[in-house]
């Protein structure tokens, strides 16, 4: 008998809690009992139970809770375990996988056929975080059963009613360690929790609808958390469904969903209500938030930071709970929002019911609707939507009774603030204040707001425009009169076949008469369009039959510094643009499709080579050092220290876009590191020849640029002598050695230590036609 074995049966003889047999009763197979728990420490308990093991008959009279002696060679997580019952009725737990035997008809242990009765799962921290009686099953989803759950079977856990958040939280950590991932079912049924329920990647927390309830207590923490660490280590694809959280009393400062650095989170069919704030996400980019509802909060309800993310079937109820409400809907990044809507907000503070700030540019927002918000805050305002970011459409926006009760209270439904949004289809009424109150208000500071197809009705003020370029295009106001068409309320503009006997075709005119549009058939070249001004001719479009084209034209333009000419459209498919000097400078595209820039219109652009990519001659090569920052520390970012008469060479190609024939000047980035003299001065020498395709080598030259340096740890930009080459061509291959050289001034006595170097060219076209023809 073997140590191990004499051990054992000692232990087996002195346990007066079981019994065994030599020959059993019972059928092959047969167990009963030995039921698993895991509970809130991470202890594993087996109940009491009968079974049959190699033959024999094993009976336990008490639970077993599985301990540290009970593991063969130790605990090591993160692994899966298997618990396993001997013939004397010892617990062995071993990480070797059980194998059907079917001379017993078990799974059992393939070494020494003990019989398997549990399988469990021992994290990072040789914690017990998963426990179950299924031997062999693999899953990528446990469930979690509440404490009152009703018609839960076989759930992988089961809460208490006290710091639920452990058991969850338990399983979480097990799908994340064992699968990478995964779901985690929560029954139906109350989990009361004291702590955080911490999602991690890739992981599903999944209810059963609003019969799932999270009851978070009134202490200081969020409900549920998914939280990365800084960028660039996000926490990807969790998931939040089907459940709700319910707070009794809000806890200051925390949240119901708090998300930062998740990306592709996923939030579905959530219902929050009771919490101080309702879901703050910070840097969840490509997030996706659908039918949410945030009911009776105290401050924001739904705050989104994160590119790329998506808001549907959205509702943020502020229930008529009086409160310092600031923002129901508050949008930090580019989103796209539709069916949303904000309601019975009954704020103490300055609020804004939907913020879109300056940081959302270019989002987009249809299906909103916001009604029945006010502020009693004295000097106080309630706006419906804010639009603070340039580029923002909104469509499909309806915000009714929208109101500021407090002493000299503002009240705006529609405010606008910056550049270029768009918003149509939009009625808004009943936005009135102690102070003022508007419908829409664009503020002094945007520039090009569009507004179309929309109403603004029974506010204290229906519309106020104290910005730039507003575009107001009503809709559903057309009057048809006997001679002409009404648009707007008044109407406002007015359309008409002109005037009589002037050949004008039609007139689109202002209230006071003033023409704005003419239509013009009078012309030999087939007519044009006028604009006008009060009476002043402002600019026409008009074909000519002698050039061939339809030429754009600004009287204004033509008074200053150029010929008014904007723009021509030639019959043969080319376009050209550009005023003043039209007929010499000016950007063409030509029929099919490349583009050039004519005259003066050429831009430049720059060819900057690294240090890192010169080659080093046989000698006077420069060291490798770092640059410095202002406090004369190392960056840890090497390259190379010019000295003088050291030297480097390199190779780059004429670009396609050159325009070929103009100046190139080379140019060097570079910083010393050593404090100056004075004012000391550092002078570059590049000498360079030109290859061409088919051609011999040119001669060698020389040019050379000398900057001063005063300012230890200074950058500076030395530029050289410009090189005037009229043969120069694109796909040219310019050879150069750079060297520094001893300068004309006060010789700087450090190195200078290169960042790049660089190739002014100007640029006529945005390429070239074929691979090597301009």
């Amino acid at each position: 008998m073997s140590d191990y074995d004499a051990i054992a049966a000692a232990r087996s003889d002195a346990l007066e809690d079981r019994n065994y047999a030599d020959i059993t009763n019972l059928p092959p197979g047969f167990i009963e009992g030995f039921n698993v728990s895991l509970d809130t420490e991470y202890h594993v308990t087996f109940s009491g139970g009968s079974t049959s093991v190699e033959g024999r008959q094993v009976t336990i009279n008490q639970p077993h809770q599985i301990v540290d002696d009970d593991f063969v060679g130790g605990r090591l997580g993160p692994f899966f375990y298997y618990v396993y019952l001997d013939s004397l009725g010892d617990y062995k737990v071993d990480r070797i996988v059980p194998q059907y035997s079917d001379r017993y008809l078990y799974y059992a242990h393939p070494l020494f056929t003990w019989r398997a009765i549990g399988k469990i799962w021992v994290d990072d921290d040789d914690l017990i975080k998963y426990a179950s009686g299924d031997i062999v099953g693999v899953s990528t989803a446990v469930t979690v059963a509440a404490y009152d759950a009703d018609e839960i079977v076989d759930a992988d856990y089961k809460c208490t009613g006290e710091n639920d958040q452990i058991f969850i939280n338990m399983a979480i950590d097990f799908m994340s360690g064992a699968y990478d991932g995964g779901r985690v079912n929560l029954s139906a049924g109350t989990f009361n929790t004291t702590g955080e329920i911490s999602l991690l990647k890739n992981i599903q927390l999944k209810g059963s609808g609003d019969g799932t309830i999270i009851k978070p207590s009134s202490g200081a923490h969020d409900a549920i958390e998914v939280a990365g660490d800084p960028v660039p280590s996000h926490i990807p694809g969790a998931e939040i469904r089907d459940l709700k959280i319910a707070r009794e009393t809000p806890a200051t400062g925390y949240v119901g969903i708090d998300l930062d650095n998740a990306t592709e989170v996923v939030v579905d069919n959530v219902t929050i209500t009771g919490e101080y704030s309702g879901i703050n996400s910070s840097s969840c980019t490509n997030a996706k938030y659908n039918n949410i509802n945030i009911i009776g909060f105290q401050i924001e309800g739904l705050v989104i930071q994160g590119d790329g993310s998506k808001l549907t079937n959205i509702v943020i109820d502020g229930d008529s709970v009086s409160a310092p409400i600031n923002r129901g809907l508050y949008c930090l990044s580019a989103i796209n929002m539709s069916n949303i809507t904000v309601k019975n907000i009954n704020s103490t503070a300055t609020c804004i019911c939907v913020d879109m700030a300056a940081s959302t540019v270019g989002s987009t927002l249809s299906d909103v609707t916001i009604s029945d918000c006010e502020t009693s805050k004295n000097l106080g305002s309630i706006t419906g939507l804010q639009l603070f970011s340039d580029g923002s459409i909104a469509s499909n926006v309806t915000i009714s009774n929208i109101e500021a009760t407090g002493t000299s209270g503002v009240a705006n439904g529609i405010y606008v603030t910056s550049d270029n949004c768009n918003i149509n289809n939009y009625l808004v009424t009943g936005c009135t204040g102690t102070g003022s109150g508007y419908g829409v208000n664009i503020s002094a500071g945007s520039e090009r707001t569009v507004l179309s197809g929309g109403r603004s009705f029974s506010n204290d003020t229906d519309f106020s425009d104290s910005g730039t370029d507003t575009t107001n295009i009503q809709g559903g106001n057309v009057t048809v009169f006997p001679d002409k068409v009404g648009i707007g309320v008044s109407p406002t503009y007015a359309l008409d076949a002109g005037v009589s006997g002037s050949g004008e075709g039609a007139r689109l005119s202002n209230a006071a008469g003033s023409g704005l549009l003419i239509l013009d058939g009078s012309t030999d070249n087939g007519g044009y369009i006028l604009l006008q001004e009060d009476g002043n001719n402002r600019g026409s479009i008009y074909y000519d039959g002698g050039t061939n084209c339809i030429h754009v034209y600004n009287f204004a333009a033509a008074a200053g510094p150029g010929n008014g000419f904007m723009a021509r459209f030639y019959d043969s498919g080319v376009i050209r643009m550009g005023n003043p000097g039209y007929n010499t400078d000016y950007l063409e595209i030509e029929a099919d499709g490349t583009v050039a820039f004519k005259g003066a219109a050429t831009v430049w652009k720059d060819i900057n080579l690294g240090g890192a990519i010169f080659t080093q001659p046989a000698a006077s090569i420069p060291d490798v050092d770092e640059f410095k920052d202002l406090n004369g520390d190392d960056t840890g970012i090497p390259t190379y220290a010019f000295a003088i008469g050291e030297k480097v060479t390199g190779v780059f190609e004429m670009q396609h876009d050159y325009k070929e024939g103009s100046a190139i000047t080379f140019h060097v980035h570079w910083q010393g590191i050593a404090a100056p003299s004075g004012t000391d001065y550092v002078k570059w020498e590049l000498t360079y020849t030109i290859g061409r395709d088919a051609t011999v080598l040119q001669v060698p030259a020389t040019i050379s640029g000398e900057s001063a340096y005063d300012t230890q740890y200074e950058v500076v930009r030395t530029d050289l002598t410009a090189i005037s080459d009229a043969t120069l061509n694109i796909g040219d291959q310019v050879a150069f050695t750079l060297e520094r050289v001893a300068a004309a001034g006060d010789a700087y006595a450090g190195d200078a230590l290169m960042f790049t170097l660089g190739i002014h060219y100007e640029v006529d076209t945005v390429g070239s036609r074929t691979i090597s023809a301009k």
